[in-house]
């Protein structure tokens, strides 16, 4: 049988015998001392964790800024995501949970588009643009086709 990542048989490992990270006495228990998972122990105050009270420096915001910006999705990787998600249904549950979350929703209620705006809107829904465009076929015109079909065959 091969090593499956295990040690071999009677090999000790390094941790035997140790219990924890511990700091000398004189320091461990100091008020105020970061312990080693980041979390602080003040008389009085609740434990905090990682970057909570600190403020990034301009430059850092830039640097984050501009990554944040280089992120995003490949026109592939966005046509894989639409893919994905198509045909996707949320149940009545979600639905209920989403109405319940939107109560007391106040952001752009009674907003309206210029009439320019709609127009413009309206267009971009035509022909191509709209859903359900199927390459200029219609119902009727498969209806008439079919019907011209079977006239043709008596």
């Amino acid at each position: 049988m091969y090593n499956k990542g295990q040690f071999a048989k009677g090999h000790t490992p390094w941790t035997k015998g140790r219990s924890g990270i511990h700091l000398s006495l004189a320091t461990e228990f100091q008020v105020g001392h970061r312990s080693v998972g980041g979390v602080k122990f003040e008389k009085g105050h609740p434990p905090t964790l990682g970057f909570s009270g600190r403020k990034h420096s301009e430059i850092t915001k830039q640097k984050m800024s501009l990554s944040a910006k280089a992120r995003g999705f490949t026109l592939e990787q966005r046509r894989k995501i639409t893919e994905a998600l198509k045909g996707r249904i949320a149940s009545e549950e979600h639905k209920a949970k989403m109405a319940l979350i939107m109560q007391g929703n106040q952001y752009r209620l009674g907003f309206l588009h210029s009439k320019e705006t709609r127009q413009e809107m309206s267009r971009s829904r035509l022909g191509v643009g709209n859903g359900n465009w199927r390459g200029g076929t219609s119902f009727f015109e498969s209806k008439l086709k079919s019907e011209i079909e079977i006239l043709k065959a008596k």
